[in-house]
C-alpha cells in the first residue's frame, strides 16, 4: 500500500509530541479479526502541529479514520489525519518521516 493508507481504520495508542527535538511519534493499532498490527509513524523536524476538534469528548478512544499524505510548500511533508469525521483531526507539516522503519516518500502525481 502507498502512503499511508495503512493507517486508516487504526486505533491511536500513543501520540507523543516533543518538542526539543520537534518530533511526533504516533502509534496506531489495526485490528482484524484476532490479528493486531502496529504501525508506528515518526516525524521529524515538526515546523507545524494542528489539532482541530468539535466533537465533544472525552473519547474513550481515538480512531484515524483517514490519512493523507501530500509535499508541503516547503519541500517537506504534510499529513492529515481525519479521527472520526472532518469534525476533528491532526496535521503535521514535518521535513521528513519514517513509517514502520522506512523513509516515507511523498509519490508523485501526475
Amino acid at each position: 500500500m502507498a502512503g499511508l493508507d495503512q493507517l486508516w481504520g487504526a486505533v491511536l495508542d500513543q501520540f507523543d509530541v516533543d518538542l526539543i527535538s520537534q518530533t511526533v511519534v504516533l502509534i496506531g493499532r489495526v485490528t482484524t479479526g484476532s490479528d493486531a498490527v502496529i504501525h508506528r509513524l515518526e516525524l521529524r523536524d515538526v515546523s507545524e502541529l494542528r489539532f482541530r476538534n468539535s466533537i465533544p469528548g472525552p473519547w474513550d478512544y481515538a480512531e484515524i479514520t483517514e490519512a493523507h499524505l501530500a509535499r508541503s510548500g516547503t519541500g517537506g511533508i504534510s499529513i492529515d489525519l481525519v479521527l472520526w469525521s472532518d469534525d476533528a483531526g491532526i496535521s503535521v507539516n514535518a521535513g521528513s518521516a519514517i513509517f514502520d522503519g522506512s523513509l516515507l516518500e511523498v509519490e508523485s502525481s501526475g
